[in-house]
């Protein structure tokens, strides 16, 4: 979800509930997750034109960071 509100909305903050820092720390978890994207990736079930490219873990993992703003009166609505 955050890639395509990213791809959409280039400019605008993201608030999330979570972060990749547990992901960072535990390959195993990591890898489960970056297998499933990746296969939903290379299966073209989501174009890229809708998600922009997701090459690798580490573009996952920034992807997630991305819903880290706090909120507040700032952005788009």
């Amino acid at each position: 979800m955050i890639a395509a509100l990213r791809h959409a909305f280039p400019d605008d903050h993201i608030v999330g509930e979570e972060d990749s820092e547990l992901l960072r720390k535990e390959n195993d978890k990591r890898d489960l997750l970056w297998s499933h994207i990746k296969g939903v990736l290379d299966e073209g079930l989501v174009p890229d034109t809708e998600i922009g490219k997701i090459r690798d873990e580490v573009d996952m993992l920034d992807l997630i960071d991305r819903g880290n703003h706090g909120g507040g009166r700032t952005g788009s609505m």
